[in-house]
């Protein structure tokens, strides 16, 4: 049996809180009217296009929660990603200098999709490899 210190549970939450700030963050930037111009990166929008700043943004959530390992089922946590994705472009209606685009929802969608992709993928490499290290002390004594 392995036991998880208490440093293991620290990160857990730290990654926990930076998901949500990240969540509130990408909110409130996609209900402004021109949110890259604001974070001075005018050079970026114009060289991934809109739908690559969606993309960009929602793959960075997408890496935050499988490192967050929040305690739900993945049905339910797919569920309230594709919610935000689709609810955050649809927020946009609210203002009326932003516009809903499909091209803005995929870049949403795919972005998200490959960071959690990715984001599992490394999750179950670092626990392969504490257990491997475990198991190696383990053997060792």
């Amino acid at each position: 049996m392995v036991s998880i210190d208490s440093s293991s549970v620290s990160l857990v939450w730290k990654f926990r809180l930076a998901c949500l700030a990240y969540c509130l963050l990408l909110t409130t930037l996609l209900l402004m009217p021109n949110p890259v111009a604001l974070l001075g990166l005018g050079a970026l929008g114009g060289l991934l296009g809109g739908s690559g700043v969606h993309f960009a943004a929602f793959f960075v959530l997408g890496l935050l929660v499988p490192a967050s390992r929040f305690p739900l089922r993945v049905v339910l946590l797919a569920s309230l990603l594709l919610l935000f994705a689709v609810g955050a472009e649809l927020l946009q209606l609210l203002n009326p200098s932003r516009t809903v685009d499909v091209l803005d929802l995929l870049g949403n969608l795919i972005g998200m999709a490959v960071g959690v992709a990715l984001g599992l993928l490394t999750v179950k490499w670092k626990t392969r490899a504490f257990r491997d290290a475990v198991s190696t002390c383990r053997k060792a004594v």
